[in-house]
């Protein structure tokens, strides 16, 4: 597990790299304006995406692992085919009826940008395919393939060529028409390279073959409220500073945001090597385990969250001054949103672990009721203090997320996951290998 951690660690770290690269190039070759525009787009397509998943890729990582585990490759066949048709007919629905409000909007005269928005929704299908894949590659282990595609790669030719374009044609600013489509060619292209290579190497289940019998996953619809209230609380302020305070407002929060995004990388990377171990060790009935490990990843995740977030927040004017002139402005925001960021990781992959041991109607519940309350704190706070407002909004509702994650996981387990326990943890596992040595 450690090498594996490592290895998702590494590429989580090259990832963010490419991704603040990709975005600080953005803010520089684009006006603000439709940077900001881009920006709410993105946030809006993963979150409309897991939206009309339902749940399908997140359950994935609690069902495949044992099947594989068990060798029961005709029902791994039967959950990953359905799977994949719920996912592509959601998505396909939601495209459907968004484009057709998009028109009718921008036929009323209500909606400004609506080509761009048109194009943008694009995006929602392919990243629900990407995010479906990658989901299956962390079930059957090959994080690589999981991270590599959308990640890193995703970005990084997407970049370069949106970069070229800017100074092919002598340095004249790049619009959203232009950089849209480059993005959906590229990311288009990788799904269909990255499948390919999952059912050669990985022999994944062939997706649209005929299946006499398509089993639905166990109570997907806790996967399903699950996954978007884990997406929600990343993208959402973006859209609703989006609505409410215009393109280039947008654009000082969106670069924020995604500094503050930062601090998850490490918990996001820890989840990606755990989940599919922890749905594995649920099954045995090995409680111990569980414990022991989810604790240590909490431990694994805390510390360099914490760090990093001590030092974005001493130079935040510096590392908002990268997206350009004027960003600096959104140092408050930046501020307030790293402390959610160090709560987040100090509370543990509690959500997590209750999807993984069969709970996720207990997670359900909460991230049904915690997204609610999160999203009207966040556009009430924005209305009326602005970004800062926006992003209190943002630290309030996370806190109250990830407390009612970690008391369910402790009432419904037994299991504590947040920082102190795991530090208790480590203190007891040194306390008895000094015992043991000595």
């Amino acid at each position: 597990m450690h090498h594996a951690a490592m290895t998702v660690l590494f590429l989580r770290i090259a990832g963010a790299g490419v991704t603040y690269l990709f975005f600080f190039a953005l803010a520089h070759v684009m006006p603000v304006e439709a940077f900001g525009i881009l920006g709410v787009l993105l946030s809006s397509a993963l979150l409309f995406s897991v939206f009309a998943s339902f749940g399908q890729p997140l359950g994935l990582l609690r069902y495949v692992p044992p099947l594989l585990e068990r060798n029961e490759h005709e029902a791994l066949q039967h959950l990953v085919v359905r799977a994949l048709r719920v996912t592509i007919t959601g998505n396909a629905l939601l495209f459907a009826v968004l484009l057709a409000a998009t028109g009718v909007a921008s036929w009323l005269g209500l909606l400004a940008h609506g080509w761009a928005i048109a194009l943008g929704l694009v995006l929602i299908p392919l990243v629900a395919l990407a995010d479906f894949q990658a989901h299956l590659a962390r079930a059957y282990r090959a994080n690589v393939l999981a991270i590599l595609p959308r990640d890193v790669l995703w970005r990084l030719i997407s970049g370069a060529v949106i970069i070229a374009l800017y100074y092919g044609f002598g340095r004249w600013p790049v619009p959203v028409a232009a950089a849209l489509p480059i993005l959906i060619a590229v990311l288009a292209v990788l799904i269909m390279a990255q499948g390919g290579i999952m059912r050669r190497h990985l022999h994944t289940p062939r997706m649209f073959c005929a299946q006499p019998s398509l089993p639905e996953m166990r109570d997907a619809s806790g996967f399903w409220v699950t996954s978007v209230a884990a997406i929600a609380f990343a993208n959402l302020d973006v859209i609703v500073v989006g609505g409410l305070m215009g393109g280039e407002t947008a654009a000082h929060y969106f670069a924020a945001n995604r500094l503050a995004l930062v601090l998850s990388f490490f918990q996001t990377s820890a989840n990606t090597v755990i989940a599919p171990i922890l749905s594995t060790d649920h099954a045995r009935g090995a409680k111990g385990q569980l414990r022991a490990k989810v604790q240590r990843i909490t431990f694994i995740a805390f510390v360099p969250t914490l760090a990093t977030a001590l030092l974005m927040a001493a130079g935040a004017g510096l590392f908002l001054s990268l997206f350009g002139a004027g960003f600096q402005g959104a140092a408050p925001a930046l501020w307030i949103l790293l402390g959610a960021g160090v709560v987040n990781a100090g509370f543990g992959a509690g959500d997590l672990l209750l999807a993984m041991c069969d709970r996720q109607r207990q997670a359900m519940r909460i991230g049904l009721w915690t997204t609610t309350v999160g999203a009207i704190l966040i556009a009430t706070l924005g209305a009326l203090c602005g970004l800062t407002g926006v992003a209190t909004g943002v630290f309030i509702a996370v806190s109250l997320r990830k407390a009612a994650y970690w008391h369910a996981a402790q009432r419904a387990l037994g299991i504590r996951v947040d920082i102190f326990a795991a530090l208790a943890q480590r203190a007891r596992d040194k306390g008895d290998y000094h015992a043991r040595t000595n």
